[in-house]
């Protein structure tokens, strides 16, 4: 054996060698049982939603689903209710914002726009006219109790849906 085979056929051994050895190191996979894949699929699934969710609450004419009741409940099963929202009847001082504020019906679509508040004589937000968008270019009341307020995205939600404000009076001082 010449001392070149015998470097050539050393070579090949080893790195026969460290393929065997070195393979099963670089390659270790977790065999996944069918509960593990069943709930990576669930959390996946759920994931997407939130997001598809998040991406239509950014959208102009969104349809979240938004608030219903003036209180909020942080144990609320509803995730897309924000957190931040507060009865507009609660607030002490009405935010210089609100007068630019868009309105909501609490089925999540986009309603129209605050045309004018009407204070109490204690400061506190006694109604809102809100100038509806769409055909109709009617201007309707809302009494303070009936919306909350999220300052977050200012925006007013109220606790009709839109068919129910659509089909309001309009506003006897509008």
């Amino acid at each position: 054996m010449t001392p070149k085979s015998f470097l050539t056929g050393s070579a090949i051994a080893l790195t026969f060698a460290g393929y065997v050895f070195l393979t099963p190191a670089l390659a270790t996979q977790h065999p996944s049982t069918p509960e593990e894949r069943a709930q990576t699929d669930a959390l996946n699934a759920q994931q997407l939603d939130r997001a598809r969710s998040a991406s239509s609450m950014a959208g102009p004419a969104s349809s979240q689903a938004a608030a219903g009741p003036s209180t909020v409940d942080s144990a609320d099963a509803n995730p897309m209710r924000p957190a931040s929202l507060t009865p507009l009847s609660s607030i002490a001082s009405v935010p210089p914002t609100l007068a630019n504020a868009s309105v909501e019906a609490r089925d999540g679509l986009a309603v129209g726009i605050v045309e004018k508040v009407v204070l109490a004589s204690d400061g506190k937000a006694q109604s809102v006219d809100i100038a509806l968008t769409g055909r109709s270019n009617k201007v309707v009341e809302l009494a303070a109790d009936e919306l909350n307020y999220d300052p977050s995205r200012n925006v007013l939600v109220a606790q009709l849906n839109a068919d129910q404000i659509n089909a309001m009076p309009p506003a006897s001082h509008g």
